[in-house]
């Protein structure tokens, strides 16, 4: 490991988990009290939290090209697990979102309606976006793990 990766490792590793944490922590505090028994708090809940993917899947990013550069295979591993159950997750809440829309949309409002079309839309397109990522990270992760043992 050269000199210069060194000194940036303890940097790069708060920054990568400033990266996951914070938006999660955001993304509850939005979406309090927790109410999963309503269609409208997870409709709402779910657009939240699709604002922030990117940060988290940057982070995850982050923690992965730290693992390649100092060929830490056990933090690869764990990147992928961590990747592969973020996509599993959203999977099930896209699927959840599809439903929420579908049941929420005959009580919108006919003035509101080219906005919720347009939210839910947004919101489709980040998390089929988030899970495309999520995907071939894990799978990215792996295969790198993979190699840095050859």
């Amino acid at each position: 490991m050269t000199d210069l990766l060194r000194r940036f490792t303890l940097a790069s590793w708060l920054i990568a988990l400033l990266f996951v944490i914070n938006p999660i922590v955001d993304a509850a505090t939005n979406a309090w009290p927790f109410y999963p028994a309503s269609v409208e708090w997870r409709f709402a809940s779910t657009g939240i939290l699709s604002n922030y993917f990117v940060s988290i899947l940057f982070g995850l990013l982050m923690m992965g090209a730290i693992a390649v550069a100092k060929q830490q295979r056990t933090v690869l591993r764990l990147v992928g697990g961590v990747s592969g159950l973020l996509a599993l997750f959203l999977l099930v809440a896209s699927v959840s979102y599809g439903f929420d829309t579908l049941q929420l949309r005959p009580v919108v409002r006919e003035e509101q309606l080219p906005m919720f079309r347009i939210g839910a839309v947004k919101t489709a397109f980040k998390i089929g976006g988030a899970v495309l990522g999520t995907v071939l990270l894990a799978l990215g992760a792996f295969k790198a793990a993979r190699d840095a043992g050859a």
